[in-house]
Formats: C-alpha cells, sequence, structure tokens
C-alpha cells in the first residue's frame, strides 16, 4: 500500500473517532440540563445573568451540539454505504495528508499533471449527481480558499485535487496564483511560481467538498491514483 494511501485510511478512521468524542463530551456536559427550571430562571424570574442561568445555557448548547453531532455521524455513515464506504478528511486532516507528503491541493481547474485510465474508471463509478442531490456541495469562489467557497444545494460543483506541485498549472502574467497552507488560489493579486523539480511523487488525490450539519468543511475521498 502506497504512503498516501495509508495515510488516508488513518484519517478516515481519527476523522469518525473525532467525531464520537466530541459527541461523548457534549452528552456529558448536558446531561443534568433541566429545561423547566431554565425557563423559570431565564423568563419568569428574569435571572438572565445568575451564574446558574449561564450554567444551564452551556448544558443547552452542549445538548445541541449532541444533536448536531448525531446527525454528522449519521450522514457519514449513509455518505459511506451509497458511495461504496470511501474515505471522509476534514480540512485539518487534509492540510496535515499534505505536509505529510509533502503535497498540494486546489481546484482541479488548476490541475496540469496526467489522469490514468484506472483513475477515470473509477470515478466513472462515483455518482456525482446523487452526491450533489444530498449534499452541501462547495461551489468555488476565486481568490479564496475551498473552506470559504459556497457550500449550498445549487445544481453546480467545483472539486479539489491533491498532487505534487508539479501538477499544478503555477501562474502565469495573465493568470495569478497564491500558495497558502499548501493550497493553491487562483488570485488576482498572486504571483507565478516556477516549478520544483525536486518534489516526491506521489499519487493524486480527488476530492468531493461538502459542508456538513455542524458546518464545518469535509471531503469525500473520490480517487487516487499512481502518478
Amino acid at each position: 500500500m502506497n504512503p498516501v494511501q495509508n495515510d488516508l485510511n488513518k484519517i478516515n478512521n481519527t476523522v469518525k473517532e473525532e467525531l464520537g468524542k466530541q459527541l461523548a463530551i457534549s452528552q456529558t456536559a448536558g446531561e443534568s440540563y433541566d429545561p423547566q427550571l431554565h425557563l423559570l430562571l431565564k423568563n419568569t424570574l428574569g435571572m438572565t445573568s445568575s451564574a446558574t442561568t449561564k450554567d444551564l445555557e452551556t448544558k443547552r448548547q452542549a445538548l445541541e451540539v449532541v444533536g448536531v453531532k448525531r446527525e454528522v455521524i449519521a450522514e457519514f455513515a449513509d455518505i459511506q454505504k451509497i458511495f461504496g464506504d470511501k474515505a471522509i478528511l476534514d480540512y485539518a486532516s487534509l492540510l496535515n495528508l499534505c505536509k505529510t507528503n509533502n503535497l498540494y491541493f486546489g481546484s482541479t481547474a488548476l490541475f496540469s499533471g496526467e489522469i490514468t485510465p484506472e483513475a477515470i474508471e473509477e470515478c466513472k463509478t462515483f455518482d456525482f449527481i446523487k452526491a450533489k442531490s444530498i449534499l452541501y456541495a462547495g461551489n468555488k469562489v476565486m481568490g479564496q480558499s475551498v473552506i470559504d467557497w459556497k457550500f449550498d444545494a445549487m445544481s453546480s460543483y467545483d472539486l479539489v485535487i491533491v498532487a505534487p506541485i508539479t501538477m499544478f498549472n503555477l501562474g502565469s502574467a495573465d493568470k495569478k496564483i497564491l500558495i497558502s497552507n499548501r493550497e493553491i488560489i487562483e488570485h488576482a493579486k498572486g504571483t507565478h511560481y516556477a516549478r520544483k523539480r525536486n518534489c516526491p511523487d506521489r499519487d493524486p488525490v480527488l476530492l468531493f467538498p461538502f459542508k456538513s450539519k455542524d458546518k464545518n468543511v469535509y471531503f469525500i475521498v473520490i480517487t487516487n491514483w499512481e502518478s
């Protein structure tokens, strides 16, 4: 197994475990919440500044997080049932994947590398129409990081690719880019970067970005292939 695929498998499990930990913490924090007491203190008695009222509000918010995290976990389960147990990354793990393997990421519009026949065949099996219909997919915003793209239920979507820096269009006089946190972003105030030859030969990874119920951006791994 290649290093990138090995890291993807680990990340998928780590993201799920982290969601589980967040759920458990929130459940514990909200266990003793008393909604009737909260309503009495806050609305009937008007004690909004009371330490007891504030403590109850914190517990109420924790229970809201429990509901959201459960929705996210359920959404991930549905995604992996529908699309064939694809790995799911969060933004932090995407950055770590790139740093560990000396890779970069950006919109597929900036990718200039070769696409292997195997990768094409695997992409054909991914139901993009279904993904767009059930997820808040990302629509690219020029000059912005992927986490600041527009995520909604519109008919269009944009994909992200992870690859060696030599496989990206690194800008020209009329098409400039920025490189920030290993993300390659088309930007009017950017510059043109010279290609570096001393980079590792790693497998490009194609990602479908979406925003989940917790308002965080995640990425479905569609495929990765031999470069």
